[in-house]
């Protein structure tokens, strides 16, 4: 039996997930835009064009851009609430998402209030034990967090863990993001022992489910080798910082922000332990990588003159400015 044909819509939203798993935000915010056009033109269900509203959303969030996303996903909440009832669970979780895109734009007050009305809502539709409520408690964490409301965080992203832990498994890749937003909770607390404990637990799950060099693992490599630094454990850093390094350029590209971003690292923490000559080396390699023009060169020209004028056998140029780096912040 021939499987039915995709139509384009579908098609392109597919696509646009697919660029924005590859860290092409520009790309997936164009194609899930191009799915709406279609969806709004030819008369699509009402509940097909608030998908594509939502899939309009994720990109912009994907991309950093908080207020297109908040507007994408108030015109899904509209058509699912008038489509569905203001009560029903599919409207609860857009909530959920219009929150994440409120903390994201930086209205925490909003933010909040739209978390706590889905964790509400949610918990009535489905009772305690459910997944959609987890994600609930995980976005009320991250917008507790970016309250500094560490505590009410914490509560909440421990309740999002026991819950995925308890429904999905302990090796499930969505218990791994639960582990690494207790990590940012206690990042933020500034309990970086506790921090790189949860990241660890993230990263090598992540590893086991998804792969080494998928975008979740490579997250969490970045927030361990920030945490390791952060905690003086420069030899743990380095070599996960290196790892995060032949993952980013295998996945996207010498020229990935990822990569640039990991050569930095693993210059000043080569700098900072006194292996110039291997730092230098690092650097040069790093010029190469980086494209003409790019922000990156300048300050790399001006760290190859400071480790140039080091005297043999001295540290070069203090790493302050970069072990400061906050780890990432997970996903809820």
């Amino acid at each position: 039996m021939v499987a039915p044909e995709e139509d384009p819509a579908t098609s392109l939203l597919r696509a646009s997930a697919e660029a924005l798993e590859g860290g092409d935000g520009r790309r997936a915010v164009a194609l899930a835009r191009e799915a709406l056009t279609l969806r709004q033109s030819s008369g699509a269900e009402a509940r097909a064009t608030a998908a594509a509203w939502s899939a309009v959303a994720r990109a912009c969030r994907g991309l950093g851009d908080g207020g297109a996303a908040a507007a994408a996903d108030r015109e899904a909440v509209a058509i699912l609430s008038a489509l569905l009832g203001k009560d029903d669970p599919a409207v609860m979780f857009a909530i959920g998402d219009l929150s994440a895109s409120e903390r994201l734009r930086g209205d925490l007050d909003a933010a909040l209030a739209l978390a706590t009305q889905a964790l509400a809502g949610l918990t009535q539709a489905h009772g305690e034990e459910h997944a959609a409520v987890a994600t609930a408690w995980g976005n009320l964490s991250a917008v507790l967090r970016e309250r500094r409301d560490f505590e009410g965080a914490r509560a909440a992203a421990q309740r999002c863990y026991a819950l995925r832990r308890a429904l999905l498994g302990a090796e499930h890749a969505e218990t791994a993001t639960a582990a690494s937003n207790l990590g940012s909770v206690a990042a933020g607390a500034g309990e970086m022992a506790a921090a790189l404990v949860h990241e660890e637990e993230a990263l090598a799950i992540r590893c086991a489910t998804l792969g080494e060099h998928s975008r979740e693992a490579l997250a969490s490599m970045m927030n361990v080798a920030v945490i390791s630094r952060n905690l003086g454990q420069l030899s743990r850093a380095l070599e996960v910082q290196r790892r995060a390094l032949a993952g980013h350029r295998a996945r996207f590209g010498e020229a990935s922000p990822g990569a640039l971003e990991s050569r930095r690292q693993i210059i000043y923490m080569l700098a900072r332990i006194g292996r110039r000559v291997e730092a230098l080396t690092a650097l040069q390699e790093a010029l190469t990588a980086a494209p003409a023009g790019h922000r990156l060169r300048e300050e790399l020209l001006a760290l190859r003159a400071q480790l140039g004028a080091a005297a043999p056998g001295r540290g070069g140029p203090s790493s302050a400015s970069s072990s400061r780096k906050k780890p990432r912040r997970g996903r809820r």
